[in-house]
């Protein structure tokens, strides 16, 4: 309510920041109604909160004062073109890895539940086409949304969501969808906001959120069943309900177990002490594009994953990846400089054309929705996404 009434728009980042913390902090709390998290962890994921969305607050209010647009024709050129190779790349990742479209369009369980098999066993091949094919899905879907938002032409505007759904359906990959939907959100409300258009919540904002609420449920529940082999009945009920308990609510309980730890509570899995991570965990994709694959201090950013009678997980948040690598007072530091110097980019930008402002947007809307998962730093592609707008932008020739 306070950026609101600092910004008088929920279209800005640090509010979507916001949003996307609140939600997940409390729908686990909601689904998991027997199990609770301590105290201290919920101050701790409060005060990183307030000290990232701070300088929203006492910086000046940003004022727009050039509303420059891209090209629109050569952007969805270009936009389409891109997808298209992705869908080509996976249907060729999809041959490395022994079979071929046809195969698929046969026996698509068979070869998904292959595909997914050999996927958690770390045996699925891996090529420059599967990784070019991820890395153009998350700058795509942003500017699928940004194009959207100025045009308003439906022709296109559920095309960027065939390589996220190629992944899904055939290798049982849902988290692109997500992060997809996300990115395609958060370009269409960067148009919005440089239009100076307020959020309102109507009939229609409602329907769509029910919808895609409906939507992701779907996806959830078919990516389950496809791993639940030849469960039947109650069985594949309880299984259900685990699964979705899990994957919407085990960040939480599993950041809860591992905070405990640092600060001498009683806690259900061993950790092992981290030592010179040299920030490792929070910028693991820049170490990876440089050829580092190191794991420090254990094999994998997920090897350590938890689990009770409710949730089982191993996904790993991004205040632990920073915890990891500087400590608790050193991430509460890190996330209150970060809000400064995002702050910085937001109201120097806006000063400005439309090129550096749509790549700051991109990075934070990563930022955000990744955070639960770890740092925006983890996935290659949001490193190598920025420099793809980045790519599309200067060919407007905009001056920054």
């Amino acid at each position: 309510m306070v950026l609101y009434q600092r910004h008088k728009t929920l279209f800005n980042p640090f509010s979507f920041y916001l949003i996307i913390w609140s939600l997940t902090t409390i729908i686990p709390l909601l689904l998991v109604l027997n199990y609770s998290i301590s105290f201290y962890t919920s101050i701790y994921i409060l005060l990183c909160n307030f000290l990232f969305v701070l300088p929203s607050i006492i910086f000046p209010k940003i004022k727009i004062k050039k509303k420059a647009f891209l090209k629109i024709k050569y952007l969805m050129r270009a936009n389409v073109l891109l997808i298209n190779i992705s869908i080509v790349f996976i249907i060729i990742h999809l041959y490395f890895n022994g079979y071929t479209l046809f195969d698929y369009i046969r026996a698509p369980f068979e070869v998904t539940s292959t595909l997914v098999a050999a996927k958690y066993a770390e045996t699925l091949d891996r090529s420059i086409f599967s990784v070019v094919s991820t890395i153009f899905i998350y700058p795509n879907s942003f500017l699928s949304g940004y194009i959207y938002g100025i045009t308003k032409k439906k022709k296109f505007s559920y095309y960027y969501l065939i390589p996220s759904l190629m992944y899904f359906i055939i290798f049982g990959n849902k988290g692109f969808i997500f992060v997809s939907i996300v990115l395609y959100i958060a370009g269409f409300i960067l148009v919005q906001y440089e239009k100076g258009e307020k959020l309102k919540i109507t009939k229609k904002t409602i329907y769509i959120a029910i919808g895609s609420f409906v939507f992701i449920l779907a996806i959830v529940i078919v990516a389950f069943i496809s791993r639940a082999n030849s469960l039947g009945g109650d069985a594949l009920y309880n299984y259900l309900i685990k699964g979705i308990r899990s994957y919407s609510s085990g960040h939480l309980f599993a950041f809860d177990d591992f905070f405990k730890s640092q600060i001498g509570l009683d806690h259900k899995m061993n950790y092992l002490k981290n030592e010179d991570s040299l920030f490792f965990y929070t910028f693991k994709s820049i170490y990876n594009l440089f050829g580092y694959e190191g794991n420090i201090p254990h094999e994998g950013m997920y090897a350590v994953s938890f689990e009770n009678e409710y949730v089982k997980s191993n996904i790993y948040t991004h205040f632990r990846a920073i915890i990891q690598d500087i400590g608790i007072l050193g991430s509460l530091v890190y996330f209150n400089v970060l809000g400064y110097i995002l702050n910085i980019i937001f109201t120097t930008s806006y000063k400005h054309k439309v090129l550096i402002r749509t790549v700051a947007w991109y990075m934070m809307f990563s930022y955000s929705y990744s955070s639960f998962l770890n740092s925006n730093m983890v996935w290659v592609s949001s490193v190598i996404g920025p420099i793809i707008i980045l790519m599309f932008l200067l060919r407007e020739r905009i001056k920054w």
